[in-house]
């Protein structure tokens, strides 16, 4: 179906899904003129109001990289408080499988209170805080971007059942190489890179398929699917991440300081 520009809120509701690329990626979906479109925003709006009320959240997640037949995989899960008296503190915990030796193979990243670290293969290294701004001129940098110009596609299909409960099943198809393109040559971007340019991505990256599960009881995001492939000489590379959302204001286990 043939797309037109909407405004898309690109607020960020948690700190792990920029990390898996779906903050951004779920409001893309809205971007699309149609029914499907239409009833794609309602959803994603009820959506995002319904995480605002939520306190804490734990996730799982995978992700599968292949080069020419050579898999690589990364997993990843943990969760964080989001409001509250424990607001900020988390952990995400990241285990690697590859063909090739690696540095590590296990990570974590934690904050608990005001001590913050980083664990390679259970070696802790303190971490300093990082100052807000930093975090503001990225935000401020994606959510001044219209990622919805890219949307090429959105379908709506209800009535489905994901382990046991009732979702509503969101397809987005996005145009990867006319986005990466157009983010590429934003200003606060070119100054994090020095000046560097960028490659262009057309012939050397496939659209991307993103796929939202929402609960039809609380209208939240409860699991996301994202595949991508990149083209580079004779090599060809297929992403897909999954996500789940394992549970929601309840108690995050959190690693002793």
């Amino acid at each position: 179906m043939p797309c037109a520009r909407h405004r898309a809120d690109l607020q960020a509701v948690s700190f792990w899904r920029p990390l898996v690329a779906l903050a951004v990626a779920l409001p893309l979906l809205a971007g699309c003129s149609g029914a499907d479109a239409v009833r794609a925003e309602q959803l994603l709006q009820q959506a995002q109001q319904a995480q605002q009320q939520a306190s804490s959240e734990t996730f799982s997640a995978h992700l599968n990289v292949t080069v020419q037949g050579q898999a690589m995989q990364l997993q990843l899960s943990g969760g964080g408080y989001l409001k509250g008296a424990r607001a900020g503190d988390m952990v995400m915990d990241l285990k690697l499988a590859a063909p090739v030796a690696l540095p590590f193979t296990t990570a974590r990243i934690a904050k608990v209170g005001q001590t913050a670290w980083l664990e390679l293969d259970g070696r802790r290294t303190a971490l300093p805080s990082v100052p807000g701004q930093t975090s503001t001129t990225y935000s401020s940098l994606i959510s001044s971007f219209d990622f919805t110009r890219y949307v090429k596609d959105v379908k709506v299909q209800g009535g489905q059942t994901l382990n046991g409960r009732p979702v509503t099943k969101i397809v987005g198809i996005l145009d990867s190489a006319s986005l990466l393109n157009a983010f590429s040559k934003l200003g606060g971007l070119t100054q994090a890179t020095g000046g560097a340019s960028l490659p262009d991505f057309v012939g050397h990256v496939t659209d991307t398929r993103v796929v939202a599960y929402l609960d039809d009881r609380t209208h939240m995001l409860v699991a996301a699917l994202v595949d991508v492939g990149f083209h580079a000489g004779n090599e060809d590379a297929k992403l897909h991440l999954d996500l789940a959302i394992t549970s929601v204001n309840r108690p995050v286990p959190l690693p002793a300081v």
